[in-house]
């Protein structure tokens, strides 16, 4: 993923699973969904087999995991909100200051800037 500040045109590349590798087990459907608020945060939902995010959780996710990731306009690593096989791939919402998402049926919120 690509970061673009839309003030100086700079841009910056972000891995999509929050850690150094930045890829995806084969058949991985990957980034499914991204959410932009008006203060520049990013937010996505990756899907698919990539490397756990969670502190001192190393390795490999299995295929079908799927986590929600926030990347605030002055960070450089995205902060994991959720890892979660039952995350929906496709419920991401934005609005100021909030993010939203469908984890086993049920809504999830995060504060965000």
């Amino acid at each position: 993923m690509q970061r673009l500040n839309a003030q100086t045109g700079h841009r910056e590349r972000v891995s999509p699973d929050g850690v150094m590798s930045g890829s995806f087990g084969e058949n991985s459907p990957g980034v499914t969904d991204v959410a932009v608020t008006p203060a520049g945060s990013i937010a996505w939902i990756d899907d698919g087999a990539f490397q756990n995010p969670l502190p001192g959780n190393g390795g490999v996710l299995p295929l079908g995991s799927k986590a929600v990731f926030d990347l605030l306009p002055s960070a450089g690593v995205p902060a994991v909100l959720a890892v979660s096989p039952a995350i929906d791939p496709k419920s991401l919402a934005a609005i100021p200051g909030r993010l939203y998402w469908i984890e086993g049926g049920v809504p999830r919120t995060a504060s965000v800037r």
